[in-house]
């Protein structure tokens, strides 16, 4: 019985240590969740990847959290793909993708 019971624990553990994430879109690949805080028309900061703002953008304010801390990353798209403020979202710290839950 404790061989059991500890063998279920560490596969919990195991199998929590991890987030997992649909497809392709893995943790080592860069792939963050995040909650959409404010959509805004211009960057306040620079955007995440340093990528040029085209003028019908919309920025994302995306909160997360990294090694405990919280942080924040500007990421562009155009607005009709931009998810609304509150949205839990999926987004590429390499290259600044941004797709809804």
């Amino acid at each position: 019985m404790r061989k059991l019971t500890g063998v279920v624990g560490a596969a919990l553990l195991v199998g929590c240590s991890n987030p997992v994430y649909v497809g392709d879109r893995t943790w080592a690949a860069g792939w963050r969740e995040g909650t959409v805080e404010v959509v805004r028309s211009q960057a306040r900061w620079r955007t995440g990847c340093g990528k040029p703002n085209k003028a019908e953008d919309q920025v994302a304010v995306v909160h997360y959290r990294s090694m405990g801390k919280p942080r924040w990353i500007e990421i562009s798209a155009e607005g009709n793909l931009m998810p609304p403020p509150g949205v839990k979202v999926l987004f590429n710290l390499n290259t600044c993708e941004l797709v809804r839950l």
